[in-house]
Formats: structure tokens, C-alpha cells, sequence
């Protein structure tokens, strides 16, 4: 019986044999032409596919196949894949070739692909009070320079959100003291623009700060 009619018996087409077979539709269709003396790897593959010894399978193709019967019969004994049903030899760490290099790469002889990370961690996000205080500069008894983002007039600037700015002083007062009460204004004690220190802003109004503006001026003058 020829490759072709134990092929036919599955009811098979030589791209059904090739893919159980792990072979080419070329190479198969080459042993069953006879046109190609087929390998041992390739008879042990096509043996194993249509679960047939080698050896039996050899005898099967004839003329073609008689000397790779005898070389299977001579190597009978030898070490093949230590893999259930893969009838290829053996190459290393008792796999073959093929399992072996899947060995290497994905850390599994029977993986296919490198296996998922695990979840993620969750992002270690800072906090909002993090975020400011990463740009403040202290200096014990003086004033606490902004580092970030500065305005025309010289004064600090916090993202509190994404699409919100707010003063970097009036954020170290709420992150301190809290909220500044409506109708209110924080006025400079220290004359720094740029510093946030709480000790050096208090709570007014927009009066007293006009007021003291105005002594200033006319003191200067």
C-alpha cells in the first residue's frame, strides 16, 4: 500500500498529511511521487502522523523507501524526543531540535508563544501634596522658594489639576491651613514673590493689602 492510499484512507489530502506531519506539502508530495528518497526525521513524522512504525511505513513506500527502512532498523535503539507522540531525535535535555529551541525561547518545550506578564502593579502616583512639595526649596526661618513655574509678575504657579492652575502660595496655605475664606486675599509679609512659606502669607482683604501698598509707596517716595 503507497503513501498515497494510506493517505486516502483518512480521507486526507496531502495538505492535511503535511500539516500532521509537521512537513512541507512539497516534501510530502515528493514521498509520494517517489520522486525524493524521504529523510529519517521525515519518515518518523509521517509514521507518526498516520500512526505507523517508521520502519513499517518505509516498507510501505518500496524501492524509496527500502534504505531508509534498513538505516531506522539500524538505529532502533536510538534516543529519540522525549516528547509524547513526537518522533523526532533527540537533540539535547531529551528534547529534539524542535522542543528544545522552543526551550530556549519561551522557557517551555510545548510553548508556542512567550506566556503573558502577569498584571501590572499598580502606578506609584503622587499625591497632590507630593507634587508641590517636590518644587518648594526650604530653608529653615526664611523664606520657601517655588522651583516650578513662575508668572509675568513673579509669582509661583501649581498644576492642581490637569487643566487647572492656582497660585503655588495659596496652595501651601490650603495644604496648611486650609482654604482661603471667600471675600479674602493672602497678602506678603516677606516681600518674596516666589516664596510659599505659610508663616510669610496671611489671610486680608483686599483693602488692608491696598492700604498697605499705598503706606509703602508713599514711604518710598
Amino acid at each position: 500500500m503507497s503513501l498515497k492510499e494510506l493517505r486516502e484512507l483518512r480521507a486526507w489530502s496531502v495538505g492535511d498529511l503535511a500539516r500532521a506531519a509537521w512537513l512541507s506539502t512539497r516534501t510530502v508530495a515528493g514521498a509520494e511521487a517517489g520522486t525524493k528518497r524521504p529523510q529519517r526525521n521525515t519518515l518518523r513524522r509521517l509514521a507518526a502522523a498516520l500512526s505507523l512504525e517508521p520502519a513499517e511505513l518505509a516498507a510501505h513506500l518500496g524501492e524509496s523507501g527500502a534504505a531508509a527502512s534498513a538505516a531506522l532498523q539500524r538505529a532502533e535503539g536510538a534516543r529519540i524526543c522525549s516528547i509524547p507522540e513526537c518522533p523526532d531525535p533527540h537533540v539535547a535535555r531529551g528534547w529534539c531540535w524542535r522542543h528544545y529551541a522552543r526551550w530556549r525561547k519561551y522557557g517551555n518545550p510545548l510553548a508556542w508563544k512567550r506566556a503573558s506578564p502577569g498584571p501590572k502593579p499598580p502606578a506609584k502616583r503622587r499625591t497632590r501634596e507630593q507634587r508641590f512639595w517636590a518644587h518648594v526649596a526650604k530653608a529653615k526661618g526664611a523664606c520657601w522658594l517655588w522651583t516650578g513655574t513662575i508668572d509675568l509678575q513673579g509669582y509661583g504657579q501649581f498644576s492642581r489639576t490637569s487643566r487647572r492652575l492656582v497660585l503655588a502660595h495659596r496652595m501651601a496655605h490650603e495644604l496648611a491651613h486650609g482654604p482661603v475664606p471667600p471675600g479674602r486675599v493672602l497678602a506678603n509679609r516677606c516681600g518674596t514673590r516666589a516664596c510659599v512659606n505659610p508663616q510669610h502669607w496671611e489671610v486680608s482683604t483686599r483693602a488692608d493689602v491696598g492700604r498697605r501698598n499705598l503706606g509703602r509707596t508713599r514711604g518710598e517716595g
